[in-house]
């Protein structure tokens, strides 16, 4: 019966994702300079969140200026992490990418130590990106963001977000 229905859409606790000045404590805990420029992805470390696509456009911007604190932290788990480990060490980026995993209710701080949001989601078959509670977080927390036109993501930023195509990681390094 559709008059049984409703639609609940989605909600994000805004009194923890909000935006807040960057938390030194976690600064510190991470190895971070106050002056770092900070780039984080959360995501699980999977092909198709575009993980791989988002290490490379971040070495084509630490290539491009060689002088700047950027920073990339890449908050998740998954089958990718020891190749992701092993490239950002074969492509010179062993000081710049850190890996680290915090529990839900620390997330917030680590939305508000970044810069810029980035979640690169790319096609694989059978599956498109669904709602991204990520993204919801990241412009809760105020957190810019850069991601990919797939599946709903261009539905969950709107026009909040820089939007480049899938697997075009020379794009993803200009928008970031």
């Amino acid at each position: 019966d559709p008059g049984r229905i409703r639609v609940l859409p989605p909600g994000i606790n805004t009194e923890r994702f909000r935006p807040r000045p960057k938390p030194a404590e976690w600064q510190q805990r991470l190895g971070l300079h106050p002056e770092d420029f900070v780039f984080l992805s959360v995501a699980a470390l999977r092909w198709e969140k575009g993980v791989h696509d988002i290490l490379h456009a971040f070495k084509r911007l630490t290539v491009e200026a060689p002088d700047r604190r950027l920073k990339l932290i890449f908050s998740g788990s998954g089958p990718e992490e020891k190749r992701l480990r092993d490239l950002r060490d074969r492509i010179g980026l062993g000081d710049r990418v850190l890996f680290a995993r915090f529990p839900y209710e620390e997330m917030h701080a680590l939305y508000n130590l970044a810069d810029v949001f980035l979640l690169a989601s790319t096609a694989r078959p059978g599956w498109l990106e669904q709602f991204g509670y990520v993204l919801a977080e990241a412009l809760a927390s105020g957190t810019p963001i850069v991601t990919t036109v797939h599946g709903s993501i261009p539905e969950v930023v709107g026009d909040a977000a820089l939007l480049v195509p899938p697997s075009d990681f020379l794009g993803l390094s200009e928008a970031m």
